[in-house]
């Protein structure tokens, strides 16, 4: 009695201990259940979620791509890495557009069918005011080149969807001239240029830079030539060495410093070299301040110590710095004549692919916005289709096709076969409706040795002129066994307006492969191309020869 007592007074109830017990471990198994129902729950919902899409996929055979990805379910087909990009503009930083554009292919062939194009890349500060005359110029050559357009930041281009130039302008800086942000410049347009991987050969122009020739003939010069054009030169005058900085060795010594104009056309090869540079970049941004004129010295010196064997040593941008000063003069609309394009195209002398050459620039510069109205007049002589240099592109697919009959005919001794070829060939190019006006003579004399040349054995290629006035052509006819001798009739003579010329001297020494007489062969072609007068004018600039 005494426990029940004690338990009493102290208040502590039996019951009331076990019903504490019981009230304090339910609520704990209840919150367990409700986990464990809800883990089964969410189980099931998974379950059947993926059943759901699983009986789906099984009727219809496909499931619709969710729009977030796009790119994963996208064929991954050859094209999907080598079209351009839909747009030029976009925000990744100079850092990445230049580490992407780096990216060479190792293996030199390409796996699809390559249209080889020109970039040409435009650092302007603003709009384009010659754009119709360059609209006129890239006409019906889409196929052949891209456009790419560096304006100052704040500047929004309003180009018709009808011009070359609607939205090809890219993310831009600000550039100041005569400063390093010039070349970040032109580097920012080689790298958007080189992302597009068919483009193979890129041209700086400016705002005021105009074509000399058609399309057709600057892309054959620049397609065809072996060098690229980057003007290199060593001035050892106050304004080239000069400007050098000693600060900038071991890199760049004294005698590597080079100089040349701004404005270049580069093939891939260097471009690349251009945009990856992180040697001389450092250097120059240093050391080549504004009194330097770095766009003058960084890419010129570069590429002469990297790859000196790889540059033409002079610009295609023809600049006239008679006046004087720190800029070249400017042409007006009232500068505008076929007198003064005549000089620029005459007078002028330089190599192409180590062969003289009087077709030495392409494009001019600078010219005012007064000077569109008058361009756009003279540009139907300067850029026409008749343009004697056109007949360059006609006369090169005339004779790789001619010569090709030219070797295989006589393996299988089809001599007349190749005859007939290259008597079309003759016809094409030696008489073409642009060759046949007098002061054209030049190229077609050099066509005609050239065919020569190339048919170094027998049967040997004599061109003299048709007695068929009709049809106006040379005939080429071969010359076999041991009759080396052909005549230029007193009536061809008449005909082609030659007074007292002698007949053709005796070929035989020309035979097989000896050349011994040919200067004597190459004297008559002149004589019978010319005429007694023996003049050939100016016009050699049109030499196929040249662009062979």
């Amino acid at each position: 009695m005494h426990p029940r007592m004690l338990g009493m007074e102290e208040g502590k109830d039996h019951a009331s201990v076990i019903r504490t017990n019981i009230s304090r471990t339910l609520p704990l198994r209840l919150l367990l259940f409700c986990l464990l129902f809800a883990v089964m729950a969410v189980g099931l919902s998974i379950i059947c979620m993926y059943s759901v899409r699983f009986f789906i996929s099984q009727q219809t055979g496909t499931v619709t791509p969710s729009s977030l990805h796009p790119w994963f379910y996208e064929a991954d087909t050859i094209e999907r890495w080598i079209r351009p990009p839909p747009n030029l503009w976009h925000s990744i930083s100079d850092n990445e557009l230049l580490w992407r554009a780096s990216f060479v292919p190792k293996i030199k062939e390409y796996p699809f069918l390559r249209v080889p194009k020109i970039a040409f890349m435009f650092l302007t500060k603003g709009p384009l005011p010659l754009a119709p005359l360059w609209d006129k110029f890239f006409k019906g050559n889409q196929r052949h080149y891209s456009i790419y357009v560096h304006a100052l930041p704040s500047y929004v281009a309003g180009y018709p969807q009808s011009s070359a130039f609607h939205s090809r302008q890219i993310p831009s800086q600000m550039v100041e001239w005569g400063t390093m942000s010039m070349c970040e410049a032109e580097r920012r347009l080689l790298a958007n240029a080189l992302l597009d991987i068919s483009n193979e050969w890129f041209v700086l122009l400016s705002e005021s830079c105009i074509p000399l020739y058609n399309f057709s003939v600057i892309y054959h010069y620049i397609s065809r030539s072996k060098y690229s054009f980057m003007e290199s030169y060593d001035d050892p005058g106050p304004y080239g060495r000069g400007r050098y900085e000693s600060r900038m060795e071991p890199e760049v010594e004294l005698s590597q410093w080079r100089k040349g104009a701004q404005w270049f056309e580069v093939n891939r090869r260097l471009a690349i070299n251009i945009i990856e540079d992180i040697k001389y970049y450092p250097k120059f941004k240093e050391f080549c301040q504004p009194a330097c004129y770095v766009d003058e010295h960084y890419f010129t010196t570069m590429l002469t110590i990297q790859v000196p064997w790889l540059l033409a040593n002079r610009t295609l941008t023809w600049t006239d710095w008679s006046r004087g000063g720190a800029h070249p003069a400017t042409f007006g609309k009232e500068d505008m004549s076929e007198a003064f394009f005549q000089r620029i195209f005459e007078g002028q002398e330089c190599v192409y692919n180590g062969h003289p050459t009087a077709v030495c620039f392409l494009f001019a510069r600078k010219f005012a916005p007064s000077a569109l109205d008058p361009l756009l007049e003279l540009s139907s002589k300067i850029l026409r289709e008749s343009h004697p240099a056109n007949v360059v592109q006609k006369c090169i697919e005339f004779v790789d096709m001619g010569l090709q009959s030219v070797i295989i005919s006589p393996l299988a001794g089809n001599w007349e076969a190749a005859a007939f070829t290259a008597d079309h060939l003759a016809i094409q190019c030696a008489w073409d409706n642009v060759l046949i006006q007098g002061y054209h003579v030049g190229m077609r004399e050099r066509l005609l040795q050239r065919l020569l040349q190339l048919s170094s054995s027998p049967p040997l290629w004599v061109l003299i002129q048709s007695l068929n006035e009709f049809r106006n052509h040379w005939q080429v006819r071969s010359i076999k066994g041991k009759d080396k001798r052909s005549i230029l009739t007193n009536e061809a003579r008449r005909a082609r307006g030659i007074v007292g010329m002698p007949r053709v001297k005796d070929l035989r020494g020309l035979s097989g492969h000896t050349h011994r007489s040919f200067g004597t062969y190459s004297q008559v072609l002149r004589d019978i191309l010319t005429g007694p007068s023996g003049h050939i004018s100016h016009a050699t600039q049109w030499d196929l020869y040249e662009l062979w």
